[in-house]
């Protein structure tokens, strides 16, 4: 998972992956992060989550960072362009899976109350 992450955030400034842009909303969608350099910023956490993934440090840190992304990940694929669910699901699963072994460090967000 931290090798995808780091591909995926290099490609926002690096562009090596080339594909087809998706058309209609979806398209549109990613025109405007693009345009707004917001794509910058998501490559950035992506590739600082995925390097912290791969070198086994601040790994609840990097799943923090990472969570959101895939969420978005997972709702544009589900909600604006279906290509690419597979993979989305997969990246899911494996948060899911790491995020478990490190389930204890998460503990606190899940109480009911503060202390």
């Amino acid at each position: 998972m931290g090798l995808m992450f780091v591909m995926a955030g290099s490609n926002a400034f690096l562009n090596f992956l080339k594909g087809p842009m998706p058309t209609g909303l979806a398209g549109e969608y990613v025109d405007a992060i693009v345009k707004s350099h917001y794509f910058w910023a998501v490559g950035a956490v992506q590739l600082i989550g995925g390097v912290l993934l791969l070198v086994n440090r601040y790994v609840p840190l990097a799943l923090t960072l990472l969570g959101p992304v895939i969420v978005n990940i997972l709702l544009f694929h589900v909600l604006l362009n279906p290509v690419g669910l597979g993979g989305a699901v997969v990246v899911t699963i494996l948060w899911c899976v790491v995020a478990y072994r490190y389930r204890a460090n998460f503990a606190g967000i899940f109480a009911q109350k503060a202390s």
